[in-house]
């Protein structure tokens, strides 16, 4: 027995198991949404274009038929080759208590290396900020299977346990000439606030962190935010092993940026930006082929850069990119935070949400600018999504195919979140139609509220050897009083 309507909405049909728990659902002709049990469930969703979640359950089999379909699925879930688009479950907060949001992830950055791909993500998001703990997922054949786990030593909710409170902003990086994986976080607590390095020679083992900078508190709380890690990789490259770490320096008004030169065990003193101030955020710095670190960033209602050629002893003046126009939302957190990437071929991609093409300037665009060497940029463009607010945009570039790009992103339609992709094989010139990733667009009441609904300031994808691999949050409907926020990844061919 099964229920069957259409969805307010549109042309959708609505395929629900009957309150008993049915072990088999079967779609219709057409397209229909079809959702899971708690029980091991058999989907045959025949033809059309159909969106399928089966993840959080038992053991599931899914077979799609006819159509582009999209299946959300745990990892163990088993479905048909016909199953075109496919967002696995990778991680899940299974933890309890504390006085965090359960069951929340959010946040997540990845970063690639050849065919493997390293996600970090927060775990356990409390209300008032941060988180209990960073979980990391990783895959070695281009995002088709994971292995997950939380990393060690950060805070008191940590296996072993760290000295801070809470840990927040994670960011992923790999260092190829000392062979380590780097995850960056943020710890802080009432009295102090550090920016610690997550190191791992496999992506699955991870050491107690080493510590970049620690701070006491000042009389507005934490005054260090926001750090970004990226390492050199380029062989030809004077700085080859070095990696930096960017950050809102809250106490000296300014971006701050440290180096390592052993694999992210010790770290230099921080090294000040000149022409950033207090509203500098999300700083994303990237590695030329000649080894000059830029850093883009946003900074008081502009987009800018600062550069070093010296392998991080020294960095320029801020140069601006571009304006910046954010429609903010009362009820949806997000922020005008760039995302940023940089090809084999030295050409760097910035994407930001804008709302300067919309009328009043009321919801956002993702806009795009290019550059060869963090000095000159090219206008802003919009990136053509459709309707809606687009926010918290997440870039890739592929180093096998110069031009190939990916992206994925958050669109707010009416207090509901759906995650979309599109791509480009020309630099950006044209973009394919936005597919969704998400098989349900979410109300804002089943995400996390921190600071408004929040899957987190920013999202990922990266290419893992010519594959898109983006990864996400996505919620389901709250199931015996407790949140289902958690992390997923495609592995997607693209044009």
């Amino acid at each position: 027995m099964r229920f069957c309507w259409l969805l307010a909405t549109g042309s959708v049909a609505l395929v629900l198991a009957a309150p008993s728990g049915a072990r088999r659902i079967v779609g219709t002709s057409g397209p229909d949404l079809l959702l899971g049990t708690p029980r091991a469930d058999h989907i045959a969703a025949r033809g059309g274009a159909d969106r399928i979640d089966v993840a959080g359950a038992g053991r599931d089999f899914v077979s799609c038929g006819s159509g582009v379909d999209l299946v959300a699925a745990d990892l163990a879930d088993r479905l048909a080759r016909n199953c075109e688009l496919v967002a696995r479950r990778v991680s899940s907060d299974v933890r309890r208590g504390g006085g965090a949001l359960h069951a929340t992830e959010a946040e997540p950055d990845s970063f690639s290396w050849g065919a493997t791909v390293l996600a970090a993500f927060q775990v356990g998001r409390f209300a008032s900020g941060g988180a209990q703990n960073i979980g990391f997922a990783a895959s070695t054949d281009t995002g088709r299977t994971w292995r997950r786990g939380l990393l060690p030593g950060l805070t008191i909710a940590s296996r072993p346990t760290g000295s801070f409170a809470r840990v927040s902003d994670p960011a992923v990086a790999y260092d190829d000439a000392h062979g380590r994986w780097l995850i960056s976080s943020l710890v802080f607590d009432e009295q102090e606030s550090a920016l610690v390095i997550s190191r791992s020679s496999d992506g699955v083992h991870w050491s107690s962190p080493a510590t970049a900078v620690r701070k006491p508190n000042g009389p507005n709380g934490i005054v260090l935010d926001k750090e970004w890690i990226a390492c050199d990789n380029g062989g030809a490259s004077p700085f080859h092993g070095h990696c930096y770490l960017s950050y809102s320096d809250i106490e000296n008004l300014r971006l701050s940026t440290q180096h390592s030169t052993d694999g992210g065990a010790t770290w230099s003193g921080a090294v000040g930006s000149p022409g950033t101030g207090p509203g500098g955020i999300g700083p994303q710095p990237l590695v030329l082929p000649d080894g000059a670190v830029v850093v883009p960033l946003y900074d008081a209602g502009r987009l800018v850069a600062v550069r070093s050629t010296d392998g991080g002893a020294s960095f320029s003046p801020a140069i601006t990119i571009a304006p910046s126009s954010f429609a903010r939302s009362m009820a949806l957190r997000s922020a005008p935070l760039p995302s940023a990437e940089i090809g084999a071929d030295g050409t760097i991609v910035l994407v930001w949400p804008d709302c300067g093409a919309r009328t009043g300037c009321n919801q956002n665009d993702l806009v795009f600018s290019k550059s060869v060497d963090g000095l000159s940029w090219t206008p802003p463009a919009v990136i053509p999504l459709g309707a809606g607010n687009h926010v918290l945009p997440g870039i890739a570039v592929d180093s096998s195919r110069p031009g190939r790009l990916a992206l994925t992103y958050y669109t707010d339609s009416g207090r509901k979140l759906d995650v979309g992709f599109v791509s480009s094989r020309d630099g950006g010139a044209t973009w394919t139609r936005p597919v969704r990733l998400s098989p349900e667009a979410m109300p804002f009441r089943r995400i996390a509220r921190s600071g408004g609904a929040m899957v987190g300031d920013y999202i990922s994808t990266s290419f893992a050897n010519g594959r898109a691999v983006p990864v996400f949050t996505l919620a389901q409907s709250p199931l015996h009083g407790l949140l289902r926020q958690a992390t997923y990844a495609s592995s997607l061919a693209v044009p």
